[in-house]
């Protein structure tokens, strides 16, 4: 998926938004915050290709809704965003709570 995203969007870098993270079966779910603290981490892309949304949202599949969002870049820089919110039952699912699925394994 990563190829697919880099042929139609550019990388701007890591981002930042209020929320929690939870391990599924191999990947993550991210859960709207509640908690002013807590924060996941994501990787904030800008999309030249429209065409791609399509290819994304069935990837992320029923699970997710795509919901537009603020997210904070490394630099402070707000930014409105896309991201994919978990909508399946978190009860009993672990937290991930530093928020960076990249550093979990």
């Amino acid at each position: 998926m990563h190829r697919v995203l880099a042929a139609a969007a550019t990388a701007e870098g890591p981002a930042w938004i209020p929320g929690a993270l939870v391990a599924l079966e191999g990947y993550p779910g991210l859960i709207e915050g509640t908690e002013p603290s807590a924060r996941v981490r994501g990787e904030l892309w800008r999309i030249h290709d429209a065409s791609v949304w399509e290819t994304l949202d069935a990837y992320e599949g029923d699970e997710y809704r795509r919901i537009s969002r603020i997210v904070t870049t490394d630099h402070g820089r707000d930014a409105k965003a896309w991201v994919y919110l978990y909508v399946g039952s978190a009860e009993g699912l672990p937290r991930i709570p530093h928020g960076d699925w990249l550093t979990v394994g």
